[in-house]
């Protein structure tokens, strides 16, 4: 991948400032100066060959977000032993593995964003001729003509038309 316009050193130092900070990877390209279609393609860049020059930027968002993660989970696990209340240690331990082992601990779900949902539709539909033989053995090719292409273009109906199919009355 040739280098970027706007890609610098730099970006790497603004990259693991934001990740030091909290921020999450998808708002890393604003922050470090430069699109978040263009982040993404970098990282994806480094990930995919680590030896070229978007290699250290990936290498240093992934070991930023590790370290951020270790230190905020430590953080949690020293404020939930600091804590007074049974409760409170209780919620921020099942929080903990819940999380960190969804497997294991996670709440049951029916389904995820992630997973794709699948719809399958079937219909009976029955076509009928446009026309009989005897009405198109009276037809000029100019007239089957403009039936074909009135038949081939779609039909739009607008919400009163639709609302009066409806409508019993």
């Amino acid at each position: 991948m040739t280098r970027g316009a706007g890609y610098d050193p730099a970006v790497v130092d603004r990259a693991r400032l934001a990740i030091r900070k909290g921020l999450p990877r998808r708002r890393l390209g604003p922050e470090s100066g430069v699109s978040s279609l263009v982040m993404r393609a970098w990282l994806a860049a480094g990930e995919s060959d680590p030896s070229g020059q978007y290699g250290p930027l990936a290498r240093a968002v992934a070991l930023e977000e590790n370290d951020y993660a270790l230190r905020v989970l430590d953080r949690i696990q020293r404020l939930s032993s600091d804590a007074a209340d049974d409760r409170v240690r209780l919620q921020a331990s099942a929080w903990l593995l819940e999380k960190g082992y969804p497997a294991d601990f996670g709440r049951a779900q029916t389904g995820t964003q992630e997973e794709p949902i699948r719809v399958q539709l079937s219909a009976d539909v029955q076509l009928r001729p446009l026309f009989s033989d005897e009405q198109l053995a009276v037809l000029s090719s100019e007239q089957i003509r403009a039936a074909i292409g009135a038949a081939r273009t779609p039909l739009v109906l607008d919400e009163a038309e639709l609302e009066d199919e409806d409508d019993p009355e």
